[in-house]
């Protein structure tokens, strides 16, 4: 019996120093979210401090963590668009 078979590699790399996004609502960084209500919010991503391969995709995520407790209460993953030349 012979076939081919197709596979799709996805190779994954984590930095060794994470990046920041600085993340803003109204040009405030304590955001009240509610249900069914749109918030645009503003992301700003420095000058990455480490060496990204042409073609790749870079991500992340926003942590969302409860004012009363510091504790992170959801995670939003992000992923960054960026021009490299």
């Amino acid at each position: 019996m012979s076939g081919e078979m197709k596979f799709e590699i996805i190779e994954r790399t984590a930095f060794v120093n994470p990046e920041t996004i600085s993340v803003k609502y109204a040009g405030k960084t304590n955001i009240t979210l509610y249900p069914n209500v749109s918030a645009n919010l503003e992301c700003t991503v420095n000058e990455l401090t480490q060496t990204v391969p042409e073609g790749a995709k870079v991500y992340g995520a926003i942590f969302f963590e409860s004012t009363a407790s510091s504790l992170v209460e959801y995670e939003l993953p992000v992923y960054i668009n960026i021009n490299l030349k």
